[in-house]
């Protein structure tokens, strides 16, 4: 196959080429970073800076929509917000703007969201696909985001609602060691930690890829989900820590601004409509993952 991805630079679109690549596929990045590209993938990957409304040939057969500005690394100012908006939405209605002039369009396109859609719920509540659309930012922000995917012309759809994706090479996982370290926890401790494994992620999403059938959102989380209490515990554990300082949620508050959400507000997010298809987990809970992200 020949697959565009657009925010391919990131942890997420690296392992997805890395699979890719090592499966045969073709793979074309539209990134404003063409010298990271070339210099990550030595020639393997063809590097895209702008993307023509004239019919690129070989076509594509998927389009792999990743981009979007780091949502967890600046406080929510309103200039952020913006660029938030700018960088997910709007970019993803210039996509459709550029395909609609294709007289091939994609098969499929596999487009990012996250669970941050389903907003700040109780934490004792599950939810999944078919629990309606929070209002608060990054709700709405998901939502209008997937609206956007939705008008881009291909042959179907898939919203990759992704949770708190655990990985050795960076991510959440790097940031929550060093205060697990210290034995610190996040507020009451209660709200959801909806996590996946990273070779997880990367099977469901090219498992989106190659089923037909697969349109429409899909949670690209764990089947597992825990507090964030138990997440800690575990990190924890592996430490050898015991004691809990836990930082109180007006600190959390002034630390992180209206990005705490992400720490005090998380869902408890299942992948039902994955498991209903019969996608299989390799680490489907704590127990099995964490021994294999943990550094040694």
């Amino acid at each position: 196959m020949h697959i565009l991805i657009t925010g391919g630079t990131g942890l997420l679109g690296t392992a997805l080429t890395e699979y890719w690549l090592e499966q045969g596929h073709q793979v074309t990045f539209l990134t404003r970073r063409p010298q990271r590209v070339h210099a990550l993938w030595q020639g393997q990957v063809r590097a895209l800076t702008t993307l023509s409304p004239k019919q690129p040939d070989p076509p594509y057969d998927a389009i792999i929509n990743l981009a979007g500005a780091p949502i967890a690394d600046r406080p929510w100012s309103q200039s952020r917000q913006a660029i938030l908006r700018s960088s997910r939405v709007t970019f993803t209605q210039q996509l459709a703007e550029s395909l609609s002039h294709w007289t091939r369009p994609p098969s499929v396109l596999l487009s990012a969201s996250a669970i941050g859609i389903y907003g700040a719920l109780s934490p004792i509540i599950t939810m999944d696909e078919a629990t309606p659309a929070g209002h608060d930012f990054a709700a709405q922000l998901c939502r209008d985001w997937e609206n956007a995917a939705s008008m881009v012309p291909a042959g179907r759809c898939c919203h990759l609602r992704t949770g708190l994706v655990l990985s050795p090479a960076g991510g959440i996982l790097q940031r929550l060691i060093l205060p697990a370290g210290w034995g610190i926890q996040m507020g009451a401790g209660t709200q959801g930690f909806s996590w996946i494994h990273i070779s997880d992620w990367v099977s469901a999403v090219d498992w989106l890829l190659h089923h037909s059938a697969a349109q429409g959102p899909y949670n690209l989380t764990a089947p597992h989900p825990v507090s964030i209490m138990a997440f800690m515990e575990q990190l924890q554990r592996s430490q050898h820590i015991r004691q809990t300082l836990k930082l109180p949620v007006t600190l959390v508050k002034a630390l992180f601004g209206r990005r705490a959400a992400l720490l005090l507000e998380g869902p408890r997010v299942l992948p039902q409509r994955l498991l209903q298809a019969g996608f299989a987990f390799q680490y489907p809970d704590l127990e099995s993952a964490l021994p294999v992200l943990l550094p040694r």
